[in-house]
């Protein structure tokens, strides 16, 4: 499934925001071009996930051509069930995106957002861990450390403030959940 018409994926400078993983971004953000401008002659495996996803993003003519392939394949009795070919390109552009990442963090940007936000996802953060250097991986624990004591005393707080019925800071819940959402990766 090659990405056409020239879409623009979201690159990792462009993800780093603070309370999201930039991978999970990133390949959200390619999960949505690439599922939207499916190729329906690369196309024949789908899992249900995504067979919905195309069936919401893709064009009709594309996602019925793309259907008409899956229901034309034999039975599952008849040929086995394979992997979906949208998790493996995904997957694909996830094993690139991690190397490119452990690369970045010799630029002084992205070691600046790590040590500031340090929102990466422990599915992200343990791959990455595997592709440093250990000098590197140090900071990548600090900051996931960091993140999670900020956000403890953040709700901790919030939850005194709310048991004295006085106003609580708005939007610390919705950063929390988007922590705790990011803590099980892009596929859980």
């Amino acid at each position: 499934m090659a990405q056409r018409r020239g879409t623009r994926v979201k690159n990792l400078s462009d993800a780093l925001v603070e309370d999201a993983c930039p991978l999970c971004s990133v390949l959200k953000d390619f999960q949505t071009c690439h599922l939207n401008e499916l190729d329906r002659h690369e196309v024949d495996r789908l899992c249900g996930f995504h067979v919905w996803m195309v069936a919401k993003l893709a064009d009709a003519r594309s996602a019925a051509a793309v259907f008409l392939r899956i229901i034309a394949r034999p039975f599952p009795q008849e040929s086995p069930i394979s992997a979906c070919d949208a998790c493996e390109r995904i997957a694909q552009e996830e094993r690139t995106r991690v190397k490119e990442f452990a690369a970045s963090l010799n630029n002084p940007q992205f070691m600046r957002w790590l040590r500031d936000h340090g929102a990466l996802c422990l599915p992200h953060a343990q791959k990455i861990l595997s592709e440093v250097p250990k000098t590197a991986q140090s900071d990548i624990v600090l900051a996931l450390s960091r993140r999670r004591s900020e956000l403890t005393q953040k709700l901790t707080e919030l939850l005194r403030q709310a048991g004295d019925k006085l106003p609580t800071q708005p939007g610390v819940l919705g950063r929390a959940a988007e922590y705790l959402v990011a803590q099980r990766g892009l596929r859980s």
